[in-house]
């Protein structure tokens, strides 16, 4: 009875929490004020972690932060003060969510989540044929919140999902940034 006892805490204590590392391959959109406008980056990465914490058999919940960046090329210009250079507008983000997750079947789990964050948009120069940067010619940066919605796959300890993110951003030029990404995964 004792041994039956202490394996099923030990199973309990195994249980108490989940920590899920990955990465988010996928397209933003940057919408800009007035709404007419938007811009579509050729790309977005993030990482991100999570710690979760299981309030049912079904249902989990806690902290993720995530790290983002995306890039458009803008083309080339003349740059005061350097000559011709090549221009990116860049995204990047820090995110602090709290986040949901409902595990459906033993495989397939939904979740959702809000959180807020920090964002910077920026135009940055290089020289266009060694790539190496040179400066910025404009920068905005403001906070956000954010809302997402997503389903993963899990096999074992790895897993692929997909992710819709809406994020609300206090900047001068930007209203909104729209992100969909494919997730990749492994949790401990």
């Amino acid at each position: 009875m004792k041994r039956a006892l202490l394996a099923g805490l030990l199973l309990m204590s195994s249980q108490l929490y989940a920590i899920e590392l990955g990465v988010k391959l996928g397209n933003a959109r940057i919408n800009w004020d007035g709404g007419n406008d938007s811009t579509t980056l050729e790309g977005y990465l993030a990482v991100y972690g999570e710690y979760m914490f299981p309030v049912t058999p079904v249902l989990s919940v806690g902290p993720n932060v995530e790290i983002g960046y995306g890039k458009k090329d803008i083309g080339t210009f003349y740059c005061v003060g350097y000559g011709t250079c090549s221009v990116d507008l860049t995204y990047t983000t820090l995110e602090v969510n709290a986040k949901a997750i409902l595990d459906v079947t033993p495989v397939l789990d939904l979740y959702g989540g809000l959180g807020i964050s920090s964002n910077r948009f920026g135009l940055d120069a290089k020289d266009p044929s060694t790539g190496t940067p040179v400066g910025t010619l404009g920068d905005e940066t403001g906070g956000g919140a954010q809302a997402f919605v997503g389903a993963q796959l899990t096999v074992g300890k790895f897993g692929a999902g997909l992710e819709y993110k809406y994020k609300s951003v206090d900047t001068d030029s930007v209203e909104s940034v729209d992100v969909v990404s494919l997730n990749l995964f492994v949790s401990f």
